[in-house]
Formats: structure tokens, sequence, C-alpha cells
């Protein structure tokens, strides 16, 4: 949690959108099973998220990430990289 201003104690905030935990535990406990992957275009939300959760991870390449090939992804972070590639949802 952080701190927004001041000293007021209830003045705080958790990050709770992508690529924060939180919004990936909600996904899963919704789920009601640990059998999950996110499927995302954007690397650093999408992806990143998922695997800081150790969540498996897909990206679309019709979205914003145009990489389509693992040789395009030779140069990204471990931390970015998505276990799964999909040339389209459909």
């Amino acid at each position: 949690m952080e701190r927004l201003h001041g000293s007021h104690e209830a003045l705080i905030a958790a990050k709770l959108g992508k690529p924060y935990s939180p919004i990936f535990a909600a996904a899963v406990q919704r789920a009601g099973t640990e059998n999950v992957i996110m499927i995302g275009d954007q690397l650093e939300t999408d992806i990143l998220g998922a695997n800081n959760e150790s969540i498996d991870s897909a990206v679309v390449t019709t979205g914003i990430n145009r990489r389509s090939s693992p040789e395009q992804f030779e140069d990204v972070a471990d931390e970015l990289s998505p276990r799964y590639i999909l040339a389209s949802l459909v």
C-alpha cells in the first residue's frame, strides 16, 4: 500500500490494475481453479502480471503486440515473455 498524501492514516491506496498482483489473484479466485491462462496483447501489463503470479500466459498477435514467432521474443526479458503465442482468438 502507498500513502497518497498527508498524514491521515485512511489516505492510502493499493495498486489494483494490471500488472499488479491483486487483479490476478482475484481472477484466479473467481475462476475457482488454479488451472488458468492469461491471454493478452500487452507484454508490460498482461504477460508481466501473469508471469509474476506464475500464471500461464499467452500473447495474441492481433492487438498491440506484433511479435508472432518465438524468435521475435529472444530479445525480450524473461518476465515479459509469454509461454504461448496465439495468432488470433477465433
